[in-house]
C-alpha cells in the first residue's frame, strides 16, 4: 500500500511538471536546482535559495529555477536516470501544454497562500528539511519538506520533489505552502 501512495505521488508530481518554453539565461543566472543536488538532505537548501527570490519572481523565472520543460525531457531520455520504466514514459508523455499549465497552477498557489499569510520572502529564515528518500522498482528520488520562519515567527513549509538522474538529484516539484503544525 505504501508503494502504491508514493507511486501516485509521482504521477502527480509528473503530470505537474511537463513542457518548458526554452528560455535564454547567462550561466550566472542559472541556480543550483537547474545544476543539480548531489547530495539529498542538500535539495532544501536550495529550494530555500529559490523561495528567497519568490516575491520578484515571474512565472518564467518560478519555470526556469524549478525545472523547464526541456530538462524534464531531458531527464525522461537520460538512460542514467533513476525513474524506472513508467515514470520514463509517463514523463516523456506529458505535453508543453500539461507542463504549462501545471507550472502555472504551482505558480498561483504559491503565490495566493504566501499573500494570505503574508509571507515577506526578503526576510524568511530557513529552519530545516525533512526528507524521505525512496528506492523502488527502479526509481530513486526524494521528497521533502523545508521548513522556514516567516516574519510573524511562524513557520510554514513547501513541499518538493527530486528525482536522481545517475548523478545528481533534480528538483521537478515545488508547492504548496502550508502552515505547521510541528514547530
Amino acid at each position: 500500500m505504501k508503494i502504491h501512495k508514493i507511486l501516485v505521488c509521482f504521477l502527480i508530481v509528473i503530470s505537474s511538471c511537463t513542457n518548458k518554453k526554452e528560455i535564454t539565461t547567462s550561466t550566472e543566472e542559472k541556480t543550483a536546482v537547474n545544476e543539480g543536488v548531489v547530495n539529498p538532505e542538500d535539495i532544501g537548501k536550495v529550494v530555500f535559495e529559490i523561495i528567497q527570490d519568490f516575491e520578484e519572481m515571474s512565472i518564467k523565472d518560478f519555470e526556469e529555477k524549478v525545472i523547464t520543460y526541456q530538462e524534464l525531457q531531458d531527464l525522461a531520455n537520460n538512460p542514467k536516470a533513476r525513474l524506472g520504466e513508467q515514470f520514463k514514459a509517463d514523463f516523456k508523455s506529458i505535453t508543453p501544454a500539461i507542463y504549462e499549465q501545471t507550472m502555472q497552477n504551482d505558480y498561483a498557489g504559491l503565490k495566493d497562500t504566501s499573500s494570505k499569510h503574508e509571507i515577506d520572502w526578503y526576510k524568511i529564515q530557513f529552519v530545516e528539511f525533512i526528507h524521505e528518500e525512496m528506492e523502488f522498482d527502479g526509481v530513486k528520488g526524494v521528497q521533502g519538506e523545508t521548513y522556514f520562519k516567516n516574519t510573524d515567527n511562524k513557520i510554514y513549509f513547501i513541499k518538493s520533489m527530486a528525482f536522481y538522474d545517475g548523478e545528481k538529484y533534480v528538483i521537478v516539484k515545488m508547492a504548496e505552502i502550508q502552515p505547521s503544525s510541528k514547530h
